[in-house]
C-alpha cells in the first residue's frame, strides 16, 4: 500500500515545523462554575391562547394581486416566499379591505383611513409585517400601474394614508415609453429635506412632468427602507381618463393575520427541576376568558423568536444574547386579554426561584451570579414595573442583591437595557452550605417586560465538577467530546467558558485537560500523559487529514475542537508542552527537541515504509 503524497507531505511539514520551533501557553485556571441554567432542557408545548385570538378565517378580505394589469415588485422583500417572510398578507404591497386591515392591526389611526378609502385599498404596511419571524433587512416593494396614454396636461392625483416612522420612504416615479423612471413625489420618515409628516387620510395631486412626444406612462409606488414602522396606502388613483379604485380586485381569505396557526413546541409553565414560580396575577385563577393571555401569566419559558413574532417585536428581538429558550415575564402581552382590574384587584407579581445551589466550603466573597437580561421599563400613574433579584441561605437569611425600578425619579431606576449580560457579586454568610436565587417582577400592569437566559453562578472552591458537563456524575471523554462540540459550534456557552473570557475555544480545551484530568492535550487514551502510546491511539484511527469532514472524536485525534484530525491538532498539542513530560505535575514548559523529532521521525517512518501488497 503506498502512502498518500499529500498525507506524507503533510507530515513532513509538521516534522519541520516543529523542529523550528514550538512556543508554551500558559493556562489560567478558573473559578468553580456551582450553577448554570439555560433553559434548553425544557419541554415547550403548544401555544394556548397567545397568537391563537380571532382563529377565524374570514372570505373575502385581502389579496396579493391589485387590478388589471397592475404588478406587484416583491422582490425587495426579505424571505419573500419561505417561511421567513413576515406576516404574508403584509410582505411587500397588497390589497385589502381597509376595514378589516384596520381591525386585525388593532388600529393605530389606520381606522382615519376609512374617510376616503373605500371598498379595496392598496397597502404597505411594514409594521404588521413585522409581527411574525422574518429574515432579517428592509422591506423594499414597488406597485406598477398597467401602461396607460399619456394625457397632457393631467396630474396624477389619489387618496393616502402615510404615517411615516423610522428610515421607511414612500416615492412615486413616472416611466415614459420605457424610458428611465422619473420621480414625482418623495417622503421621507427621517429629518431631512424630504420629511414628510402624517397624512392621514389626505388627497395627493402630482404634475406629471411628461416629456413631448410622450405616448405612454407607467406610474410606480414605492415602499422602501421599512421595518417594523408604521404604513403607507392609496387608493381611487386617477389621471386622465384613467382611475383605478382596486374595487375589481377579487379578494381572499385571511392567511396568517388575525388566525395564526397553532404552534407545538413554543412555551411551558413547567419550570427547570428543583425550580418554583409563585405568581399573584390578576384573574389567575379564573377560566380561560378572564386571566388575561395564558402564557404570559407570570414568569413563563419560551421560544424566544416565537415569543418577539407574537408581540409584535417592539424590540423584543433586540435580546440576542438569550438564545433558544428563555425565561419570560411580559405583562404588556399578558395584559391583551381581558382579566380583573389590576388597580382593584392587585398588581402583576411573580417570582421564580431555583432550587437549593450548593455553596459548601466556597470561599467567602468569591459568589459570582451572571445572567442574560432584558428589561424594558415603564411608569405611570397606574403601573409601576419593578424588579429585583433576592438570595437566601439555609442560615434564613437573605439580601436583594438587585432593584430596578421604572420611575425615572427614583435612585433605583433602570432604564431600557433589553440586551445585557448582568453580574452580582454575593457575600455569603460564614458556615453558609446552600442557597437560592429570586427573581422578581411586580406593582405591574399594562408595562413591558423582563427576559432572563444563561444564568451562571461561580465561586472559589467547592461545589460539584464544573467538568461533568453531561452530569451523569465521572468526568470522562464524554465530557471532553461535549466540549469539542461547543468549540466548533461557535455557541460560547457559559458553562463551557473554563477561563471566563466570554468564548469557548481551544484554550478551554486546554484548561479542561489541565484541570479536569491533570493531563494534556495530546492524552487521547486519557491514561494521565502524553506520550506514543497516543499517537498509536489516534493514527491507528486512520482519520488524519482524510477526505470525511467533521468526523473526529478527541481518541480519533481532534484535539482543538474543529471536527477533523488534521497537522493543525498535533501542532496545538506539542505547542502545549507536554509530550514524554510524564504526568503533568512534573511538565517541563517545552517538550525536548529530541523527544519530539523522535516522535515525528518515528510516524513519518512508519508511513513511508509501508510496502504495496500484491
Amino acid at each position: 500500500m503506498r502512502v498518500n503524497p499529500q498525507l506524507r507531505f503533510s507530515l513532513l511539514r509538521l516534522l519541520l515545523l516543529l523542529f523550528i520551533g514550538v512556543t508554551c501557553v500558559s493556562n489560567a485556571s478558573a473559578q468553580t462554575v456551582l450553577f448554570f441554567e439555560d433553559f434548553e432542557s425544557l419541554e415547550l408545548g403548544p401555544n394556548v391562547d397567545e397568537g391563537l385570538i380571532d382563529d377565524n378565517p374570514e372570505d373575502a378580505v385581502w389579496s396579493p394581486v391589485c387590478g388589471d394589469g397592475w404588478t406587484i415588485d416583491r422582490s425587495g422583500v426579505p424571505g419573500y416566499g419561505t417561511d421567513a417572510d413576515g406576516i404574508v398578507e403584509f410582505a411587500g404591497w397588497n390589497c385589502m379591505d381597509p376595514l378589516w386591515w384596520a381591525s386585525t392591526a388593532g388600529g393605530q389611526e389606520r381606522d382615519l383611513f376609512l374617510d376616503i378609502g373605500e371598498g379595496v385599498v392598496a397597502v404597505a404596511d411594514g409594521d404588521e409585517w413585522d409581527d411574525a419571524f422574518r429574515a432579517p433587512g428592509e422591506m423594499n416593494t414597488f406597485l406598477s400601474s398597467p401602461s396607460i396614454p399619456v394625457s397632457p396636461g393631467s396630474t396624477l392625483d389619489f387618496d393616502t394614508s402615510w404615517r411615516p416612522d423610522g428610515t421607511q420612504v414612500a416615492t412615486v416615479t413616472a416611466s415614459y415609453d420605457g424610458g428611465d423612471p422619473i420621480e414625482l413625489m418623495r417622503w421621507e420618515s427621517e429629518d431631512t429635506d424630504f420629511f414628510e409628516p402624517d397624512r392621514n387620510p389626505d388627497f395627493v395631486e402630482l404634475d406629471t412632468l411628461a416629456p413631448a412626444g410622450a405616448e405612454n406612462v407607467v406610474f410606480t409606488f414605492g415602499y422602501t427602507r421599512a421595518q417594523n414602522h408604521w404604513w403607507w396606502a392609496v387608493d381611487n388613483i386617477e389621471y386622465g381618463g384613467f382611475r383605478e379604485d382596486f374595487e375589481n380586485t377579487e379578494l381572499g381569505p385571511n392567511i396568517e393575520e388575525g388566525r395564526a396557526v397553532p404552534a407545538e413546541n413554543v412555551w411551558t409553565k413547567t419550570a427547570p427541576d428543583g425550580w418554583s414560580i409563585e405568581d399573584e396575577v390578576p384573574g389567575m385563577d379564573e377560566d380561560n376568558d378572564f386571566n388575561g393571555v395564558t402564557e404570559w401569566i407570570g414568569w413563563s419559558f419560551t421560544d424566544k423568536d416565537w415569543w418577539v413574532g407574537v408581540a409584535g417585536d417592539q424590540d423584543r428581538s433586540q435580546f440576542t444574547e438569550g438564545v433558544g429558550t428563555v425565561a419570560v415575564a411580559d405583562p404588556d402581552e399578558w395584559d391583551d386579554a381581558d382579566h380583573p382590574d389590576s388597580a382593584s384587584e392587585g398588581w402583576y407579581n411573580t417570582f421564580m426561584s431555583t432550587g437549593d445551589i450548593d455553596i459548601e466550603g466556597v470561599e467567602q466573597g468569591s459568589l459570582n451570579l451572571k445572567f442574560a437580561s432584558s428589561w424594558k421599563p415603564e411608569f405611570d400613574a397606574d403601573y409601576q414595573q419593578t424588579g429585583n433579584v433576592v438570595v437566601s441561605f439555609d442560615d434564613g437569611s437573605s439580601e436583594e442583591l438587585m432593584l430596578w425600578e421604572s420611575d425615572q425619579a427614583s435612585d433605583n431606576y433602570k432604564p431600557n437595557a433589553t440586551n445585557e449580560i448582568v453580574e452580582l457579586p454575593i457575600d455569603h454568610p460564614e458556615g453558609a452550605k446552600s442557597m437560592q436565587i429570586t427573581w422578581g417582577l411586580f406593582d405591574a400592569g399594562n408595562d413591558w417586560w423582563w427576559a432572563i437566559d444563561n444564568i451562571e453562578l461561580t465561586g472559589g472552591g467547592g461545589g460539584g465538577s464544573p467538568y461533568d458537563f453531561n452530569n451523569d456524575g465521572m468526568v470522562d471523554v464524554a465530557d471532553i467530546d461535549l466540549m469539542l462540540g461547543e468549540v466548533k459550534a461557535g455557541t460560547n456557552s457559559g458553562n463551557f467558558d473554563l477561563n471566563n473570557d466570554a468564548l469557548v475555544n481551544s484554550a478551554d480545551i486546554d484548561a479542561l485537560l489541565a484541570d479536569g484530568f491533570n493531563s494534556f492535550i495530546g492524552d487521547s487514551n486519557l491514561d494521565g500523559q502524553f506520550n506514543s502510546s497516543d499517537m498509536v491511539v489516534v493514527f491507528t484511527a486512520g482519520e488524519y487529514e482524510d477526505t470525511v469532514a467533521m468526523n473526529s472524536s478527541w481518541v480519533e485525534g481532534d484535539w482543538n475542537g474543529d471536527g477533523d484530525f488534521t497537522s493543525s491538532d498535533l501542532v496545538f498539542a506539542f505547542t502545549i508542552g507536554g509530550y514524554e513530560q510524564g504526568p503533568r505535575a512534573a511538565v517541563a514548559s517545552v517538550p525536548e527537541p529530541a523527544s519530539v523529532m523522535g516522535l515525528l521521525t518515528g510516524m513519518v517512518a512508519l508511513l513511508i515504509v509501508r510496502r504495496r501488497r500484491k
